[in-house]
């Protein structure tokens, strides 16, 4: 271990150097006499209190904040929270955290040139809560599986499209794209599953000319749609197919006309139209 020096004058009040008195250093922190040392290393101890015969000298310590007291008689001087530590040595200074029992990380910083960094390890929850502290360190290849820090303590994967998984219990809402009206509707297949046409006030011309999106074979699309007290036609164009159900090509006044369709990997293929009695 390395010490860090401590270098002292002792002088009066008129600034005569003080021979002869008595050192004696305590922690501040709970007033106890520490452990000192006339080396760096720390090799050769040094009492405490300790007698200095030229009024000025120097002890190692390890780093804390010190009460240096020198008393010759009548004459006493005290040198209170003297900074003694290592990091007055380099650029960088390391800070020294406290932690309450069973939490946190600390630091020793004896040599701040390389701090060794220690502290609980973070534990995590198998029922009755885990314990934070240090995180353990992810494995090759973590980051590029996708993984993240569970509450279990463990590098797990994400669940993510590209994997299987059962869906238990779990609703999935659809997506809906309503207008109120349009003779050639805007729909985005990537995000809608169902179009919901609400007051249509003109006729239909193409379905397809505004039609966007990748699908996928099995894919549905359900359109719901009403006119507005008027019957209106509907021509869906090439992408819209009649597989087992007839495309209908027109609306039942003030009726909610529904069509289903499914995805081929060609078209969207109509297998249900049913109109509101």
């Amino acid at each position: 271990m390395v010490y860090a020096a401590y270098n002292y004058t002792i002088s009066d009040a008129s600034g005569n150097i003080v021979t002869g008195s008595s050192i004696e250093v305590r922690r501040e922190s709970d007033n106890v006499l520490v452990p000192l040392y006339s080396d760096r290393a720390g090799s050769s101890a040094l009492a405490n209190p300790f007698t200095d015969s030229t009024g000025t000298g120097r002890f190692h310590a390890a780093g804390s904040a010190y009460k240096v007291t020198a008393t010759l008689g009548a004459f006493t001087r005290s040198f209170r929270y003297v900074p003694v530590g290592l990091s007055g040595e380099v650029d960088t200074i390391f800070e020294s955290i406290t932690t309450n029992s069973g939490e946190g990380v600390s630091i020793d910083n004896t040599d701040p040139s390389n701090p060794v960094v220690s502290g609980v390890a973070f534990t995590g929850d198998s029922g009755a809560g885990g314990v934070k502290g240090m995180v353990p360190a992810p494995a090759a290849g973590d980051a590029a599986a996708n993984k993240y820090l569970a509450a279990g303590g463990s590098w797990v994967a994400v669940s993510g499209p590209s994997t299987t998984e059962t869906l238990t219990n779990k609703r999935i809402t659809p997506r809906v794209t309503t207008i109120t009206s349009s003779g050639t509707p805007t729909i985005n297949t990537n995000n809608c599953d169902i179009v919901n046409i609400t007051a249509l006030a003109e006729a239909i011309t193409s379905m397809t000319t505004n039609l966007t999106g990748t699908a996928s074979i099995g894919d549905v699309l359900i359109f719901q749609i009403k006119d507005n007290g008027t019957a209106r036609a509907i021509t869906w164009g090439a992408s819209f197919t009649a597989k087992g159900v007839a495309l209908p090509t027109t609306t039942v006044i003030s009726k909610l006309l529904t069509v289903a369709f499914m995805w081929n990997g060609t078209d969207w293929g109509c297998v249900g139209s049913a109109s509101e009695v």
